[in-house]
Parts: C-alpha cells; sequence; structure tokens
C-alpha cells in the first residue's frame, strides 16, 4: 500500500509527462499548420505568397536616348508582366496554362488560346481582360491582386495598338513625347506592398 507522500509523487510525476506530451503535441501542431498555411498559400496565390517581402533593385533609369535603343518587349513589356502577371501565370503557377514569365511562353498562350493577335491586337485576349472593369471575373489582374498602374495600363494599350511586336526596339515604334513619360513612370512603378516580383 503506497503512502500519501509516493501517491502525490506519482501524481506529480504522470503531471509532468502530461504536461511534457501537451507541448510536444502543441509544438507539432503549430509547425504543421504553418507548412500547410505556405503551400495552401502558394497555391491559391503563387509561389512564396507568405515569405518576407524581398528588397527590390532600383529601377535603372535610361536618358531618352538610351530608352528609345531598347527592346519594347524585354525593356518594357516583360516588366510589366513580371510585376502583375508572373506570381499567376509563371513557372510555379500558372492559371489556365498560360504563362507570362517569358516572351517564348507568353506567345504559346494558353487554355483560351494566344493571348494576342498582331492583326488585331488591342481586341485580343491580353487587350479585352486589361479593358474590363475591376469587379468582372475576367478582369485581369484579378480583382485583390495588384492593379496594373494608370501608366502600365497605357503603355500595355499603346503596345497592343502598334501590333504587340516583340521584336522592335521603342525607337522603332515612334512612341509620342507623352508615351515616353508613360513608359519612364511604368519602368519607376514600384512593386506593391508583399509582393514577390517572381
Amino acid at each position: 500500500q503506497k503512502t500519501a507522500y509516493e501517491i502525490k509523487e506519482c501524481d506529480w510525476s504522470s503531471d509532468v509527462c502530461s504536461s511534457d506530451l501537451y507541448r510536444q503535441c502543441l509544438c507539432g501542431t503549430i509547425l504543421l499548420l504553418t507548412i500547410a498555411s505556405h503551400h495552401g498559400g502558394s497555391l491559391t496565390h503563387g509561389e512564396n505568397s507568405l515569405s518576407w517581402p524581398k528588397t527590390s533593385m532600383p529601377a535603372k533609369i535610361f536618358s531618352t536616348e538610351e530608352l528609345l535603343a531598347q527592346p519594347a518587349y524585354a525593356a518594357v513589356i516583360q516588366p510589366i508582366f513580371d510585376q502583375r502577371c508572373v506570381s499567376c501565370h509563371g513557372e510555379q503557377k500558372s492559371k489556365g496554362k498560360l504563362r507570362m514569365d517569358t516572351m517564348e511562353n507568353f506567345l504559346k498562350g494558353g487554355d483560351s488560346g494566344s493571348c494576342i493577335d498582331p492583326a488585331n491586337a488591342e481586341k485580343s485576349l491580353l487587350g479585352s481582360r486589361i479593358s474590363l472593369p475591376v469587379e468582372d471575373d475576367d478582369h485581369m489582374p484579378p480583382d485583390g491582386r495588384p492593379q496594373l498602374s494608370e501608366s502600365q495600363l497605357a503603355v500595355l494599350r499603346w503596345w497592343l495598338d502598334a501590333g504587340a511586336p516583340t521584336d522592335k526596339t521603342l525607337g522603332e515604334l515612334k512612341p509620342t513625347e507623352e508615351m515616353l513619360a508613360a513608359i519612364k513612370s511604368s519602368l519607376a512603378t514600384p512593386a506593391s506592398k508583399g509582393e514577390d516580383k517572381k
């Protein structure tokens, strides 16, 4: 028969074991929730959606002469896609099987076909989607995601109106002074807070 002291000692040891088990289970649950939340966020919002914001490199400032010598698609259009589209249409996540992380992938199109029609680029899939009201289900970028700035929207429409060329310099497209200002503004547009550019 156990003494009162032995019974008390046994109960105390049992409490300690229960407390240790509780702490281990709690830590395990928190770890599993963290992993599941990260993967769930990546599936829904793109890779690294729950990571700390990265420090963006400052945009390179071109003189007008230097800017006109730049390839229009690579220097101006792709950076817009990188900022506003690639999180949902990139290597890690490609909604509608559309990727916009490279010119080659962009030109392939996705489930809905080609994004651009050089013969009528302004009314192509890209042109129509960016022009829809934000609340429209087909508007791109979708509601709740960082939207195109006014200058980015103007530049994309100008490029589409020019036939969406991928092999011409800005100088060959002869932008007006107003459009040059929009292009410079677009290049200087910072990524939204917490947004991973790529």
